[in-house]
Formats: C-alpha cells, sequence, structure tokens
C-alpha cells in the first residue's frame, strides 16, 4: 500500500502513457481498498463505543469526520455487518 502511494505521488496523469495510466489505476484501486477498510473498521470500533456510551455511532464518524455521504456510511455499515 506505501509502495502504492509513493508511486501514485510520483506521477503525472497529465503526461502519463496508456501503461501508466493503467498502473496508475491500478495503485490507486489499492489505496480505495485501504482506505474502505479503515472506514470499515472505524464504523465498527465507533459502534462498539457508542453502545458503551463513549463515542457517536460509525455512521456519525464517517459522516462528520470521514466525509462520507449519508449513503456512503449506510453502505459501509453493511459491509460491517457482513463481516
Amino acid at each position: 500500500m506505501i509502495a502504492a502511494a509513493r508511486a501514485l505521488v510520483a506521477c503525472d496523469p497529465d503526461v502519463a502513457s496508456a501503461t501508466d495510466l493503467s498502473t496508475m489505476s491500478r495503485h490507486a484501486a489499492t489505496l480505495r481498498a485501504f482506505a474502505d477498510d479503515v472506514d470499515v473498521r472505524v464504523n465498527r470500533r465507533s459502534n462498539e463505543l457508542a453502545a458503551a456510551g463513549e463515542a457517536d455511532t460509525g455512521a456519525h464518524a464517517l459522516i462528520d469526520d470521514g466525509r462520507l455521504t449519508g449513503k456512503e456510511a449506510k453502505a459501509t455499515g453493511g459491509r460491517v455487518r457482513a463481516l
């Protein structure tokens, strides 16, 4: 994941070749997958803390601090339940 982030920082899509763009897309997908996993884990832990009266719900954390839409936060909650 770190390698994917470093590779994307070093690239410029405005002057990239087709092969480079493909590689950049794969790196971006890797980073999105990592971020999605973190969102699921934040949601799950926030819900645990909310049940104990120590935090807002996971959806709240993702919408307020994670800047997700309500729809995205709801989908993340569904992924938490699927685990």
